[in-house]
């Protein structure tokens, strides 16, 4: 017996929020029609996941409309299944542009993971320290010569640019990244 799944071609043409709201432009009216809505300014979160109503005004958790820009994933979940959603999703996603920063969005532990992987899959050999003392104690057990010091600007004893210049000093050709996060101002 032959067992087919119909669905429209494209759940909506589009998205944006508007006071605190997500609107879904010509949202197709579906039962279990959901949104995964990804912070693209802390892209290491979990998508939020939330039903979409008929009428695709969907009402964002506060805060969320000041978090800013987020693209919107749209879904229809079936109600026998397991949905997984994408870490990040590759296509067919709407971006809606928002003011602001997401709470908590300088997460070092979570940012530090994420470039971590990042790296890691493309090749690359990574030690991890939470700190400046940390970075010391990892490298200074080492019989090799570091090629480049990924290192948050503001971080305990000692900061950054500290470290970096420790570093270098035992190791002329390191190259050093400076990273940043949060709003300024």
């Amino acid at each position: 017996m032959p067992v087919a799944f119909i669905r429209p071609r494209r759940l909506a043409t589009g998205a944006h929020i508007e006071s605190g709201r997500l609107m879904i432009h010509d949202c197709v009216p579906v039962d279990g029609l959901t949104v995964g809505l990804y912070l693209t300014r802390a892209p290491w979160r979990p998508p939020v996941v939330l039903p979409v109503p008929g009428n695709g005004a969907v009402e964002l958790p506060p805060g969320l409309g000041e978090s800013g820009p987020v693209l919107a994933f749209l879904r229809v979940e079936d109600p026998w299944t397991i949905t997984i959603w994408p870490a990040w999703p590759e296509r067919d996603a709407y971006l809606c542009e928002a003011p602001g920063f997401p709470a908590g969005a300088d997460d070092d532990e979570a940012i530090r993971r994420l470039m971590s992987q990042v790296l890691r899959r493309n090749g690359y050999r990574v030690l991890e320290a939470s700190s400046g003392e940390e970075a010391i104690a990892v490298v200074s057990g080492l019989d090799e010569d570091l090629d480049l010091l990924v290192s948050d600007i503001v971080m305990p004893s000692p900061e950054g640019d500290e470290l970096a210049a420790l570093l270098q000093e035992v190791n002329p050709g390191l190259r050093v990244l400076s990273c940043g996060g949060g709003a300024l101002g």
